[in-house]
């Protein structure tokens, strides 16, 4: 099923609707990008006008009502990255940070369920933004799809 979402550009763009049984949650993106699954991540990207990689992983959570996003990622990029600020949108929470190694990262934490995933984005520091209105797309569509079946 495609449907079109706004680029960065403005112009509308053919959007790709993809069901990860392995993680058990659907995204919509760009019908020109890959996506490609190995166990429990799903990776999707521009294989030939792109400049970063989006992926998802999920783990079950045994009482997801008690898991506060904002301290699930400020946990686990305590041990990745010196310089991080945390935001809690309620639905989800997300960072964006530079590395010592010359990339920009984003990442965002949501609840399916009792499933929490976890999506990572990278890229070089001068090709930071280049994507972001269609990571952006991306995101929206995991989360408002992972909110409308959390089950």
């Amino acid at each position: 099923m495609n449907n079109k979402k706004p680029s960065s550009s403005g112009l509308l763009i053919a959007m790709e609707f993809y069901y990860s049984k392995a993680l058990n949650f659907t995204i919509d993106f760009p019908d020109d990008w890959t996506a490609e699954e190995n166990g429990n991540i799903l990776s999707v990207h521009d294989p030939v006008n792109g400049y970063g990689a989006l992926q998802f992983s999920s783990y079950e959570v045994d009482n997801p009502e008690s898991i506060n996003l904002k301290e699930e990622l400020d946990n686990y990029l305590s041990d990745r990255h010196k310089y991080f600020e945390v935001q809690d949108f309620s639905r989800y929470a997300f960072c964006k940070c530079d590395d010592e190694k010359g990339s920009q990262w984003q990442y965002w934490i949501f609840i399916k369920g009792n499933i929490l995933l976890f999506a990572s984005y990278n890229s070089l520091k001068e090709d930071a933004g280049k994507e972001d209105s269609l990571i952006k797309a991306v995101i929206d569509s995991a989360i408002k799809n992972a909110q409308m079946n959390p089950a």
